[in-house]
């Protein structure tokens, strides 16, 4: 049986599928501009987070954002920082195991490139822990899509530091 914000997300999902075009939400616009950002949902906790990303050249953002499903009227509050200044990628680096997101593929500030560090947010303390039982990839990857079937993390393809296209499927 869905929760009601569970069923309440489902239903805005079947409004913009039965349409031609999705429309802003009417709480819209979000909190920050941002591109190049990540983004979960996260059905035990209902609701959706966003990760870092851009708002333009040489410009980042650092922000946790969450939206709670399950309160009526509710939009996206800060909840934190990323574990970095430089947080973002291009394409899909974020996937949720259980109540934990894992990233992998994002831009290190730190490094000033991609590095293969895997970084982990904890959804029930909304924190950032230290991944358990995962091995690091044996090369900086980004641009590559990461998926899960629960118990495993897949990321396929992406290119190295030196914008190398790889074909390569990593399983962590």
């Amino acid at each position: 049986m869905l929760t009601a914000a569970a069923w309440a997300f489902t239903l805005l999902l079947a409004q913009c599928a039965s349409v031609e075009l999705c429309y802003d939400h009417p709480q819209s616009p979000l909190p920050e501009p941002v591109f190049a950002h990540q983004m979960i949902y996260s059905p035990s906790r209902s609701a959706i987070y966003i990760f870092g990303g851009r708002y333009g050249e040489n410009l980042y953002r650092n922000g946790v954002f969450k939206w709670d499903l399950s309160q009526p009227n509710s939009w996206f509050e800060r909840i934190g920082d990323t574990p970095t200044n430089e947080f973002w990628s291009y394409s899909n680096t974020a996937v949720l195991v259980g109540d934990q997101a894992y990233f992998i593929g994002i831009y290190n500030d730190e490094w000033n490139q991609w590095t293969p560090q895997i970084y982990v947010f904890d959804l029930l303390s909304e924190q950032w822990v230290t991944p358990n039982n995962v091995a690091l990839p044996p090369q900086s990857l980004f641009d590559g899509c990461l998926a899960s079937n629960g118990t495993h993390l897949f990321m396929a393809a992406g290119h190295d530091p030196y914008a190398t296209a790889q074909r390569d499927i990593f399983v962590f």
